[in-house]
């Protein structure tokens, strides 16, 4: 697995390289994106240096979840990087209660992940067997995880009848998704804590918690977007 992910590394060096490169003459014209692609770019090395240092730290739970955080990060700006790229014209700026709204899941969302990282470092799958655990009570954690993780599905459906009754389609198609995303994450999670944590379904929840990441800012980005 480590062997795949350093090979993959290499993969994303040359498209990061290969994307920034194409947006460059677009630094005048369309900076967020240039932006953003400079950050993916040095983001990815920052990458390598934290996995280094995490196999040096023989696996300790709170460098291995700072991994992740940073890949959730590059998830992220891609996410927007996307959005922004092919959007045509601007819908206008939300209403103040859909931006409250929006800011709200956002938070959720990103407390909900946060919590997760912290509770996969507290059981069975933080590491192989001789790795540590950061010594935290899996069962508190587990429901300090799920209940941003119910508050963020409710404040998504929010967002999504604000989205409809705004006429703003685009974000209504990416929030209905998100429902579907985090309805089955939440199923996801409950199901694989009475399971008695399968690797396979951590595994699941741990790349739906990438995809709840990126269609939580592509609704941010989405603002600025009219598809």
């Amino acid at each position: 697995i480590e062997f795949t992910n350093r090979l993959l590394t290499f993969v994303l060096v040359v498209v990061a390289l290969a994307t920034f490169l194409l947006v460059v003459r677009l630094r005048q014209t369309r900076p967020a994106l240039f932006w953003i692609a400079l950050s993916v770019g040095l983001g990815i090395p920052v990458q390598a240096i934290i996995g280094g240092v995490s196999v040096l730290v023989r696996l300790n739970p709170y460098v291995v979840g700072l991994h992740f955080v940073v890949s959730a990060v590059i998830v992220a700006l891609c996410s927007i990087f996307v959005v922004l790229l092919f959007s045509r014209t601007a819908e206008g700026r939300p209403s103040r209660g859909v931006m409250w709204v929006a800011a709200l899941t956002v938070f959720l969302q990103v407390v909900t992940v946060l919590f997760g990282v912290i509770t996969t470092g507290s059981g069975p799958h933080a590491g192989d067997a001789l790795a540590p655990r950061n010594g935290l009570s899996s069962e508190l954690l587990q429901h300090l995880h799920s209940y941003p993780a119910y508050g963020a599905l409710a404040f998504v459906a929010i967002l999504a009848i604000c989205a409809r009754l705004q006429r703003r389609r685009f974000l209504f198609r990416v929030t209905l998704v998100l429902i579907a995303v985090n309805a089955l994450q939440v199923a996801l999670g409950i199901t694989q804590s009475r399971l008695g944590l399968p690797v396979g379904l951590v595994a699941a929840h741990m790349f739906l918690a990438c995809c709840v990441v990126a269609l939580t800012f592509a609704t941010l980005a989405s603002f600025r977007a009219r598809h």
